[in-house]
């Protein structure tokens, strides 16, 4: 079990979603960047897009890296209705 402070609340998470933020988790230097293929921004925007997941089991994002990054961890990764965002979910 996962515990995460998100916006000043406190959650807890299990499962696969415990698994996606312990892989975030250990993305520390640059050279992980790189090797994970995010920008800085990209990984600061991953730990609000955990908390969808962790909550409702699915998020959205229009970056084609951030939507990688989640099919490389066994999500399931559609476009939408509009082909702009990419569908995330576990």
């Amino acid at each position: 079990m996962v515990k995460y402070t998100f916006r000043n609340k406190k959650y807890e998470t299990t499962g696969k979603a415990e698994k996606l933020f312990e892989k975030w988790a250990t993305i520390g230097t640059s050279d992980e960047l790189k090797r994970n293929k995010l920008t800085l921004c990209q990984y600061h925007s991953l730990p609000g897009m955990l908390h969808e997941i962790a909550q409702s089991g699915k998020t959205r994002t229009c970056s084609f890296d951030i939507a990688e990054w989640f099919i490389k961890r066994g999500c399931k990764v559609t476009l939408d209705e509009h082909n702009i965002n990419f569908e995330i979910t576990i």
